[in-house]
C-alpha cells in the first residue's frame, strides 16, 4: 500500500464513523478517553517521563492526542505532530505553536534519535498492511533515543488489527516494558456509557479482560 492508498484508506475509515465518534462530550467516549489518559499517565510516570523531553507523536491527525501533553505542562516547542492526512490548520487552531509534518510514517524527515518518545495512538489497529506496520514502526524505532509509547486496541473489531503485547513486540522488535489497561472494548463501553459513569467502572474493575484500551511502554 503507497502514500495515496493510505491516504484514501484512513479517509474512508473516518467517514465511515460518525462525525462526533471521538468528541470529548460524545457521552459514548467521555468515558472510554478519561480511561484511557489515565492508563498513558501510568505509563509516562513509569519510564519517568519530563515535560521537556521532545515527543513526535505519528499518525496524530489534528493534534488532539497531544493535548494530554500540553495538559501536563509540555511546551509546545517540544511537540511534533506528524500524519499522512493534511491535519495542518486544525493543528495550528488547536496547538499553536506545534509543527505538523504532512508526510508517510514509512519515510520520516528526521535524523537518527531525534526524539526522546515516539508515540501512535489508536494508528497501528487501523493499517491491515503487513508491510506499512513494520515500516512504521522501524522509523519510529529510528528517530527515537528514549521511549516509544503506543496506545491503541488489543482485541479486533471489523476486520482491524488488534494491536496486543506481541504485535507490538513483532513489529517494534523490542520488549515491553510497561503495559497499561485502559479503555473497555468500545460496543461494551458505549452501551454502559449510557448508563453511568459508576456501571463502566465497575465493569472495568471486575472484568479486567474487558479492557480492550492498552498503552505500551518500550524502551530503545
Amino acid at each position: 500500500m503507497d502514500a495515496a492508498d493510505t491516504e484514501a484508506f484512513y479517509r474512508a475509515y473516518n467517514a465511515s464513523r460518525p462525525a462526533d465518534r471521538q468528541h470529548p462530550l460524545n457521552r459514548e467516549v467521555l468515558l472510554q478517553r478519561a480511561a484511557n489518559e489515565i492508563a498513558l499517565f501510568r505509563v509516562l510516570g513509569a519510564i519517568n517521563f519530563d515535560k521537556d523531553q521532545t515527543v513526535l507523536d505519528v499518525g496524530g491527525g489534528g493534534g488532539g492526542t497531544l493535548v494530554p501533553f500540553v495538559g501536563i505542562g509540555c511546551p509546545a516547542l517540544t511537540l511534533t505532530c506528524l500524519d499522512i492526512r493534511d491535519g495542518s490548520a486544525e493543528l495550528a487552531q488547536r496547538l499553536p505553536g506545534v509543527p505538523f509534518h504532512h508526510c508517510d510514517a514509512q519515510k520520516m524527515p528526521f535524523p537518527d534519535r531525534h526524539f526522546d518518545l515516539v508515540c501512535a495512538f489508536t494508528m497501528f489497529h487501523q493499517l491491515r498492511d503487513d508491510v506499512a506496520a513494520p515500516r512504521i514502526a522501524a522509523e519510529m524505532r529510528r528517530v527515537c533515543r528514549g521511549h516509544i509509547v503506543i496506545a491503541d486496541w488489543a482485541m479486533a473489531h471489523k476486520g482491524d488489527q488488534a494491536v496486543t503485547l506481541s504485535y507490538v513486540e513483532r513489529i517494534f522488535g523490542l520488549k515491553v516494558t510497561h503495559t497499561e489497561r485502559g479503555a473497555l472494548a468500545p460496543p461494551l463501553g458505549r452501551r454502559l456509557s449510557r448508563i453511568s459513569d459508576a456501571a463502566y467502572f465497575a465493569v472495568r474493575a471486575l472484568f479486567p479482560i474487558a479492557a480492550a484500551g492498552r498503552v505500551y511502554a518500550m524502551k530503545v
